[in-house]
Parts: C-alpha cells; structure tokens; sequence
C-alpha cells in the first residue's frame, strides 16, 4: 500500500503540447518588450549626446566671438582651441551654417531614425531645435536637425514665437504648468525646486530661460509652482487679490509671484499665503 501511494506521489504530469506553446509566447513577448526597453534606452542616450554636443557647441562659439570680436567661427573646426580633445573628435557631424551675419546655426545630420524622434519629441516640447532653418518649422524628425549657435537680433529672422511657450505673460504661464503637470503625474513628483533639471525636465531651453528676461518678466518652474518676477524697472505686475486688494509687484521689491500648477490660483510675495491668493485672470503687466 505504501508503495502505490509513494509512486503516485512521485509520479509527474509532462507539458502539454498547448502549455509549451503559451510559455514560448510569454517568453517571446518578454524578449521582445527587453529589445523595445534597450533600444529605447539607447536612443534616449543618443538624443541626450547629441543635444550636449550642440551645447556644447553654442558655449564655444559664444567664447569664440567674445576673442574676435563678436566674429563667429566659420566651421567647426575653428572651436578646436575651445574645445578638449575628446569632445573635438566628436564634432565632426557638426557644421556652422552663417546667415548673412544674423545668425549662426548649427546643423547636425543625424542618420538614425529613433534619435531623430527622440529628438523631435524635445522640439515639440519646446527644446529651440528646427528642422528648416528657413522658416524656422519645429524639427518633426525628417533630415538633418538645426539650432541657433548665436545670433545679431532679438530673434531669428524667419516668423517664429516669441518663445515655445507662447507670447505673453498668460500663454506662458498656462503652458509651463501643464508641462509641470504633466512631469509630476509621469513622475509622481513635481520638478525640482533649484537644480537645472527643472527646466530641461519639461523641456525648457535652459540657456534661453535661465536669467533670461522675457519681454520684462523671468519665468522659473519651481517645484509645484510656477515663479515669476520682473526682470526690471521697466516691468510691474500687478495683481487683486481675492480679498479686493490691489498690489503691485516691481523688480526693487525683489519679489515674486507665484502660481500653483496644481490649482492656479496665485500668490502674491508669500506662495499657499491664504492672505495673499490671487486669481491668474486678475493679473495686469504695466509697462513703463
């Protein structure tokens, strides 16, 4: 009795000829979203190379003119002296194209196609890169990439936006919190309150933003808020608070307001000051 009961106890069930079917198919499908993870991975390093390079690029055309005169460079090759020798050995798809003495744009002809997507995703979340440098049309990934190494002018002289993110002080605001909403739901966190990272997370230029007047005002993402000051005496912003009170804000003050990406509503000087809560619609930019 003992031993019918420890063969059948002993005794195993082979795979089916379906089971082995479904297991080469779990084990295919897995392989497979490992290849799409890898290679998403390396297009992602690729991308972020290549938009270091052109960085790095801009920096030294910018020293470049500051040593000649505020003349640029007519190739690349001319950066050499700036540049280390590992990152001049790296530049070689690079070319300096002149715009009859207004601006002077970098090209970088790229030949794979999950870069260039790559990179056409940080166009169209407003990284300054173009795909024809006549009209200025945001780069969608088709051909060689362009972006402007410097430039004698406000802006280029193709029709383009004051900035990615709009043209005054509203239609930046709005689409730099979605952007900051957007990275806090992917994330879970909301942008940092001081490092670089929190402009180039959502894909703000950070040699265009940073310290960078817009049209009077400077704009920050700082953590769950978006910061905003006049940049100078030229600039106030005033705003009614929900109590009625009318206040001004100029750059001596040394202020800032602040809008909340989560709720919009904004505060005056103190940001979540109950005291000082604003509406964005009751907001007013005075020029001088």
């Amino acid at each position: 009795m003992e031993s019918g009961e420890r063969n059948m106890k002993t005794k195993r069930k082979a795979f089916t000829l379906v089971e082995q079917l479904i297991v080469m198919m779990i084990i295919g499908i897995l392989a497979g979203s490992l290849l799409l993870v890898a290679g998403s991975s390396v297009d992602r390093a690729s991308a972020t190379r290549i938009m270091g390079e052109m960085k790095t690029i801009k920096t030294a055309v910018l020293i470049y003119g500051s040593d000649h005169g505020s003349e640029w460079p007519d190739h690349v090759e001319g950066l050499s002296s700036y540049l280390d020798r590992t990152a001049s050995s790296d530049l070689a798809s690079y070319t300096l194209e002149n715009e009859d003495g207004s601006i002077l744009w970098i090209r970088a002809d790229i030949q794979d196609q999950g870069i260039k997507d790559r990179l056409a995703r940080k166009a169209e979340q407003g990284a300054s890169y173009y795909e024809n440098k006549d009209n200025c049309s945001t780069y969608q990934g088709n051909g060689p990439i362009y972006t402007i190494a410097a430039r004698n002018g406000a802006l280029p002289s193709c029709d383009v936006s004051l900035t990615s993110l709009g043209n005054d002080f509203f239609e930046i605001v709005q689409s730099m919190s979605s952007r900051m909403m957007d990275y806090r739901t992917e994330n879970g966190y909301h942008v940092s309150t001081w490092k670089d990272e929190r402009y180039t997370d959502i894909g703000m230029d950070l040699d265009f933003w940073q310290g960078q007047p817009i049209d009077g005002l400077l704009y920050e993402p700082h953590g769950n808020y978006v910061k905003v000051e006049p940049a100078d005496d030229s600039t106030i912003i005033r705003v009614t608070t929900v109590e009625g009170e009318t206040k001004d804000l100029s750059s001596n003050l040394n202020w800032n307001i602040w809008i909340d990406v989560e709720t919009g509503t904004g505060y005056y000087h103190s940001a979540g000051d109950p005291d000082e809560a604003f509406n964005l619609e009751d907001v007013e930019i005075i020029k001088k």
